[in-house]
C-alpha cells in the first residue's frame, strides 16, 4: 500500500511538507533531522546540501530500484513462496 511518505520530493518545499510529515509519525525527531532524512532519502547528502543544489539550478538526483523475486517450491511438503527484494541507487547522471 503507498502512503505519502513512499516518494521523494523534488523542491525544497516537497522536502519541507514530508519533513512535517515524518515528525508528526516520530516525534523522536527534531525538525533538522527530519529535513536530514527526507533530504538523503531524494539523493542529497543534508538538507543544506539539496538546498545549495537546488538554488543552484541543479536537477534532482536521479533514482533506480532493481528488483530480484525469487519464487521457491519445496518439493518434499508442498510448500510454496516467493521473495522480493529492492535495491535502490542514486545518482547523478547515468551512462551506459
Amino acid at each position: 500500500m503507498s502512503t505519502t511518505l513512499d516518494f521523494c520530493p523534488s523542491n525544497l518545499d516537497g522536502i519541507k511538507r514530508q519533513a512535517k510529515r515524518v515528525e508528526r509519525i516520530n516525534k523522536e525527531l527534531t525538525h533538522l533531522a527530519a529535513l536530514d532524512l527526507v533530504a538523503r532519502r531524494s539523493g542529497y547528502e543534508s538538507y543544506q546540501h539539496a538546498r545549495k543544489q537546488l538554488q543552484a539550478g541543479f536537477a534532482t538526483p536521479l533514482q533506480f530500484s532493481i528488483f530480484l523475486s525469487v519464487y521457491w517450491r519445496d518439493s518434499s511438503t508442498a510448500p510454496m513462496g516467493s521473495r522480493s527484494l529492492r535495491s535502490s541507487s542514486v545518482g547523478r547522471c547515468w551512462t551506459s
